[in-house]
């Protein structure tokens, strides 16, 4: 599914690849998936739609919100999807902006592991003009073994970066992102991998490698290492560009709750960073609940501890997704 590898790019991947295994055996559902059974006889179709909401806030007085819908149709090989999302940066409680992003979608299913697209919509501003925004997007899935994503997006810093403190400053951002997890059944080891790189339009370029390996232990859990790593032309106080900035932590997770329509987890990670002798540690929790036969809910909070910006970072985020699918 090509929209679903394009959200795979920021989104958690352990959240997607629950939705993804639980919406796999979905059948028809109601009146609407009766005349979906009849048309799709005729012409293999189905459609989604995907709601979500973020939030982040840290200490230095920085808040980024953002929330609006995904809708993706299949029709035979071909993806057509739109978006709309809405970003609202907040900066000290008071000064406010507002990004609106209004996009479509065309991809096209070489194979059952092989499928490409791209996209391309308009980034409407608060009070500047309006820019063209456009991505390319490529992936390679092979079921249980492994799923390989390319992303290239044209987008403004201040989405790209989830930046508040670019709050009326416009500087375009190109990304390249290529990422990657397999899964070795023996001895039931898991490996993502994720490299980006970054041309923005103020002369920085930068790029940031992740590489998180872990393995299934007993009684619902798993863990295993991480090692972060990012690196840009020059340190800027508006945006996060650290240079040759890098950490090595430990990561756990324990399933505690599961079955048939909901599970929970809750996990953490510690760290440390080297070169600036400092810990990195982050406590997250996740759940996932299955409403319907075809409607999934998904959400997500993690607080955090780390460095930017020459002082200590503390940070809140959430999420909340919705998955309404019909095939």
């Amino acid at each position: 599914n090509l929209y679903e590898s394009y959200l795979e790019t920021t989104v958690d991947t352990s959240q997607n690849s629950f939705v993804r295994s639980r919406l796999n055996g979905m059948p028809p559902y109601g009146l609407f998936g009766g005349i979906a059974g009849i048309f799709n006889y005729f012409i293999p179709f189905g459609y989604r739609i995907i709601p979500i909401a973020s939030y982040y806030k840290d200490n230095q007085s920085s808040e980024f919100l953002s929330y609006g819908s995904r809708f993706q149709i299949d029709l035979l090989k071909f993806t057509l999807g739109a978006q709309i999302i809405n970003s609202n940066l907040i900066v000290a409680n008071r000064f406010t902006q507002s990004l609106a992003e209004f996009g479509f979608t065309l991809g096209y299913n070489i194979s059952e592991k092989l499928s490409v697209g791209g996209g391309m919509g308009l980034l409407n501003i608060q009070g500047e003009n309006r820019k063209s925004i456009g991505n390319l997007f490529a992936r390679y899935y092979v079921k249980d073994k492994y799923d390989v994503n390319f992303l290239y997006d044209d987008n403004d810093a201040r989405i790209t970066l989830a930046a508040p403190l670019l709050i009326y400053t416009q500087i375009d951002a190109y990304r390249y992102l290529l990422s990657g997890k397999f899964n070795i059944k023996k001895p039931a080891l898991s490996i993502f991998s994720k490299f980006q790189y970054f041309n923005l339009s103020d002369g920085n370029i930068g790029n940031d490698f992740l590489v998180k390996i872990g393995k299934d232990f007993q009684y619902d859990t798993k863990g295993g290492y991480e090692f972060y790593f990012i690196d840009f032309g020059f340190s800027s106080n508006r945006y996060y560009s650290q240079n040759e900035f890098y950490y090595h932590t430990l990561w756990g997770e324990w399933t505690f709750h599961k079955d048939e329509e909901v599970e929970a987890k809750v996990g953490g990670k510690l760290g440390y960073a080297p070169l600036l002798d400092i810990t990195i540690s982050e406590i997250t929790g996740t759940a996932q609940y299955q409403v319907a036969p075809n409607l999934v809910v998904s959400a997500q909070a993690a607080y955090g501890n780390s460095f930017r910006y020459d002082t200590g970072y503390k940070y809140l985020s959430a999420y909340l997704s919705a998955y309404f699918s019909l095939e």
